[in-house]
């Protein structure tokens, strides 16, 4: 990361700080970390707090936008769920949002 050179103003900004720092690490993998996140299920033995905080995590590397951040964590999640009463109760509720 010392390679990562950053102005006075990106320095002071904790947004571009961590936009130039994802971009140095993940480079232009952006489609790669999407496809990533929607093919993201829970592992055996995870707890589904476990699993939301990685899918989260996911996200916010992927996206620039809180809001595709969410849709897609949602999407992910709906479809990543290993128990399958809780995939269908999840299914049947009017969710919104993945908060």
């Amino acid at each position: 990361m010392k390679s990562v050179d950053l102005t006075r103003a990106e320095k002071g900004n904790a947004k571009y700080f961590c936009e130039k720092y994802k971009h140095a690490f993940y480079g232009d993998e952006k489609l790669l970390l999407k496809n990533e996140l929607l093919s993201c299920n829970q592992r055996t033995g995870e707890s589904i707090d476990d699993y939301v905080y990685r899918l989260r995590k996911k996200a916010n590397v992927a996206y620039k936008n809180p809001d595709y951040a969410d849709e897609s964590c949602l999407l992910a999640f709906l479809r990543g769920v290993k128990d399958p009463d809780m995939r269908i109760k999840l299914a049947e509720a009017p969710l919104k949002t993945f908060n």
